[in-house]
């Protein structure tokens, strides 16, 4: 008999819907709130109805505390002979603790609800460790990278995807989460304004108090989180693009998306972000004058081994997919169909590829 499977989401993530997307599997995605108490409330009910509703024998799930603790308990109460559960951890939902008297409780869920996983997977070696206290069984895939046409010059045809918007300009992708480093970024894009270069800011920069000394400076644009299709239309046009992040353990959303569309790229200078991205990127210590400096020196400018490393990047990914792949097998037989393995999908009948409930805008979809 076919197994049913999902996949479900809290974040509308390009990682997630790439990765179903290629496994053939249909992705269910809350998406209403990005943040509070309603959030939490809303989801656990959300996950709770499909659960019920879609009553799969396969589980995949963007790792969130209260969305894996839900699925481990549909397990047990489902059986756990009958049901599988592989968990995509992004390295803060894998490292999440809390503090005080809460903390002990929330590491217990935690521990109880991996202890119903039977596959971890993790986009980087260094998360390995960590997954592997919480289940022993761990397997690395970093992104794919999107589909996208690259644009070639950045002047490119037709008007910017914002008002006043010209060439040439510095693309800042930011969701202003702990781990992005705001003060320096408004203070790069100050300086960068001042010499002549536009500096675009995506995400909520009322998040960051630092966002004060870039608002209403000339040729500092906030734009907010963007609609999708404005959002890449920004990346394909930009002039350079900037991601950042103060994490050892992270490989930036934003990276992918610029390498995809072929733009000049600058990322915080780690062993990680250098092994995994190679000549693709540029890198620069956190501090304002030398980041300024690079940036301004990337400015329409590609390495001459961009190709060259892009295309390693591929390869990689392809020995990572493979592994999976593998390890898929070695858990689910053939129930898992696969962009790469001809053949009817074995999924729920009624699901569409991708239902999303809530409407999501970018700026940079959370890591």
């Amino acid at each position: 008999m076919p197994r049913r499977l999902v996949w479900l989401s809290w974040h509308d993530h390009p990682r997630s819907r790439a990765i179903a997307r290629r496994l053939g599997v249909p992705l269910l995605v809350y998406a209403h709130r990005r943040t509070g108490m309603l959030r939490h409330l809303e989801g656990a009910l959300w996950t709770a109805s499909v659960l019920l509703r879609e009553r799969p024998d396969v589980i995949f799930v963007q790792n969130s505390v209260l969305l894996l603790l839900a699925c481990a308990v549909y397990r047990c109460l489902r059986g756990e002979r009958r049901t599988r559960i592989v968990a995509d951890c992004h390295n803060k939902s894998l490292k999440r603790d809390l503090d005080g008297p809460l903390g002990r409780v929330f590491r217990a869920i935690k521990r109880w609800s991996f202890a119903r996983v039977d596959l971890v997977v993790v986009s980087n070696s260094l998360l390995v460790p960590s997954a592997e206290r919480l289940c022993p069984r761990v397997t690395i895939l970093r992104d794919p990278l999107p589909e996208a046409t690259p644009s070639g010059p950045a002047g490119g045809d037709g008007p910017l995807p914002l008002p006043g918007l010209q060439h040439p300009f510095a693309l800042f992708v930011c969701s202003f989460e702990a781990d992005e480093p705001a003060a320096l970024i408004f203070e790069t894009a100050v300086g960068l304004a001042g010499g002549g270069l536009t500096a675009v800011i995506t995400g909520d920069s009322q998040l960051a108090a630092a966002g004060a000394i870039a608002r209403g400076v000339p040729n500092v644009m906030l734009p907010g989180y963007l609609p999708t299709e404005s959002y890449k239309a920004l990346m394909r046009r930009a002039d350079v693009v900037i991601v950042l992040t103060e994490d050892r353990d992270c490989l930036v959303c934003g990276a992918y998306e610029a390498i995809a569309a072929g733009r000049p790229l600058v990322l915080s200078d780690t062993p990680l972000l250098r092994s995994v991205f190679g000549k693709c990127a540029a890198y620069a210590p956190h501090e304002s004058a030398p980041l300024q400096r690079i940036i301004e020196a990337r400015v329409g400018l590609l390495d001459p081994d961009f190709e060259r490393d892009r295309n390693l990047f591929q390869a990689s990914f392809h020995a990572e997919w493979l592994a999976l792949r593998h390890a898929l097998d070695e858990l689910l037989g053939d129930a898992v169909p696969s962009a790469d393995r001809p053949g009817p999908p074995r999924s729920l009948p009624a699901a569409e590829p991708d239902r999303r409930w809530g409407y999501p805008r970018h700026g940079s979809p959370p890591r």
